[in-house]
Formats: C-alpha cells, structure tokens, sequence
C-alpha cells in the first residue's frame, strides 16, 4: 500500500507498511488425557512477534509448552495432556488475537498392579500394595465392608501411582479380604494370620505353707488374653469360696483360700498343649499346749 505526495520536486510515492493479521486462525480442538496437541495458526506476513496465552497465563517454551515459528506459521505444542490443561489458548499479535479451546477429556483409572493375596504369622506387620493407571488419584481401603482410617493399626500410603496399606502387628482377627477402591474399580486380596502357639513365659514354681494362710501360684504366658484352665491333679478347679481364678494381660493367677493338709498336690494351669506343674506342700500347725 502506498499514498502519492507532492513536493516542490514533484511527486513523492511513499510505502504504508499494513499490521499482520490472522490469514489462519485457532480452531477448537478435542484431546484425550496424556496426549499431545498443536495449536495453529498463520500470519499475513512472515517474522513478526507473537506471544501465546492461556487465558491470562503467558506461555513459555519448556518440557510442558513448545512454540514454533516458521515463516508466517505459528504453532504451540501441550505435551502429556491432563485435564487441568483444559481451557481457552490464544495466539496474540499486536492488537490482533485469535482464540480457541481445547478439552481434555480424562482417561478412566484402571489397576496397573492389583492386591496379592498374603499370609503372615502373628505380631509382624503386612503391606498390601497396588497401582494405578495414573497417578493422584484418591482411593479408600477396607476390610469387608469396613472402611479403615489411619491410625496405630493402619497406615495409609501413597506415591505417584501406588497406593500401600500397612497393617501393624497382627493378630488372628485381622485376617479376611481388603480392597482397594477407586471410583467404581476395586481390587481385592485375602489376608490369612497364622496364629503363634501359646507358651509359658514364666512357669509355676513350687511352694511350702502353713495350714491357715493363702496361697497363690502364677504363671506367664507368651501373649495377653488367651483362656487356660487350673488344674488339682485332674480336677478342674472353679472360681469360688476356696479358689479364685484371676488373669490380667498374659498373666493368670490361682488364689487358693484357708489352706489344709488336704491342699497338698500338684497344681497346673494348662491352655491348649502346652501344660505347666508345681507342686504345693501344706505343712500343719503345731498345737501349743
């Protein structure tokens, strides 16, 4: 474009140089998650500066964005797609712009590596692991139907893509199925605990008494809470006026009350197999004259 001026020369043709403008303009486009996808555009004319936004966000090129220019062709490259990078992009250039939108649909989380099934002996601690298709996603752990919550018994983890359950110290109780959920996807593993066998910490010890006292033989066994039954020979003794059975944690206790010659014999506190012995020797009150 130019204008014609006229001087005391004469005539004088000067070139108006236009304002670049969009021969080519953004267009819509539709990705899926993890993909990549370029942006273009084309200028009326070649070298001139642009600058590429997303909404009011200036763009830099780096391992996320990559800008090309050749000639009058621009082109803005979104690499590893989330649904985050959804939303309008513009391509400016002066006071000209052109605008389009992108939308990035999410791909569904599928289990990479599902829950293995495991069997632990009693007192250790289990981790249950899996992994996702795609990383940050929230998941819920239960046992059955039970949701579980972290705590001294439970620690949830996650990392990238894994998700880990620790469970501490286990007993027998603790084995059944637990899941992994997410979203409409599970996976699910049974956990077996096998029990450790009782046995005495602390055996009976054998005692000497005088007729009349109170006697009380005690023993310790190698977990809290486990029945045992009290023995005289092979009599099964009761908690009554006589014998009082006592156990707190892993410790049982036989109180045996007003004791008599007749008390004399051997006592065991048996549970399960396992069976431990004392004997017991009342020895009686001499008489004073």
């Amino acid at each position: 474009m130019f204008c014609l001026l006229v001087n005391e020369f004469g005539p004088v043709r000067l070139f108006l140089a236009l304002p670049a403008s969009f021969k080519q303009k953004l267009k819509n486009q539709q990705a899926k998650e993890g993909e990549s996808v370029t942006l273009c555009s084309v200028l009326s004319k070649p070298g001139v500066n642009v600058q590429w936004k997303k909404g009011t966000e200036h763009l830099k090129a780096g391992d996320k964005y990559e800008l090309k220019q050749k000639d009058a062709s621009c082109e803005l490259q979104i690499k590893h797609l989330n649904v985050e990078d959804s939303g309008e992009y513009s391509c400016e250039c002066g006071d000209q712009k052109t605008t389009a939108t992108i939308n990035v649909h999410a791909l569904p989380v599928t289990f990479k590596h599902k829950l293995e099934s495991q069997e632990a002996e009693e007192g250790g601690s289990v981790t249950l692991h899996c992994e996702f298709s795609k990383p940050g996603v929230p998941v819920e752990w239960r046992k059955g139907t039970q949701v579980l919550k972290s705590g001294e018994k439970y620690q949830m983890k996650q990392k990238e893509s894994v998700s880990e359950l620790l469970i501490s110290k286990v007993v027998p109780e603790d084995s059944g199925d637990y899941s992994c959920v997410c979203g409409d996807q599970k996976t699910t593993a049974s956990l077996k605990i096998k029990a450790q066998p009782v046995t005495f910490k602390q055996k009976l010890g054998s005692q000497e008494a005088e007729e009349g006292d109170n006697v009380t033989l005690h023993c310790e066994l190698s977990k809290p809470g486990v029945p045992v039954e009290w023995r005289k020979g092979t009599q099964v003794l009761k908690s009554g006026e006589k014998y009082q059975l006592k156990q707190k944690e892993s410790v049982s206790e036989l109180l045996i009350s007003k004791l008599v010659p007749e008390d004399s014999g051997d006592y065991s506190c048996v549970c399960g197999d396992q069976k431990t012995t004392a004997s017991l020797k009342i020895k009686g009150r001499r008489k004073t004259c």
